[in-house]
């Protein structure tokens, strides 16, 4: 199996569970802040946030497949397209 097949399917795989993906990004971003004492947290943090944009989950998607979830991350972040903004 090629690195373009494995990376075809997480990204498939990320499509269909968005939400365990997020989750398990989480987890991994927090047991790498808990290793090193919160050093790196900035550094972490941008790793987690590319990974999931490479992904396709980024924290703007909505979580839960429907179009009225809220979006996690900032509250004050536009709305994604197709969204009304929330008052």
């Amino acid at each position: 199996m090629d690195f373009k097949n494995i990376i075809a399917k997480a990204k498939d795989f990320a499509g269909k569970n968005p939400d365990k993906v997020r989750d398990g990004i989480d987890k991994a971003e927090a047991v790498v802040n808990e290793k090193t004492g919160g050093k790196y947290s900035d550094q972490i943090k941008k790793g987690a946030d590319a990974v999931e944009g490479q992904l396709g989950v980024d924290q703007k998607a909505p979580q839960g497949g429907d179009a009225q979830s809220a979006p996690r991350g900032d509250a004050s972040a536009p709305p994604a397209a197709g969204q009304t903004p929330q008052a």
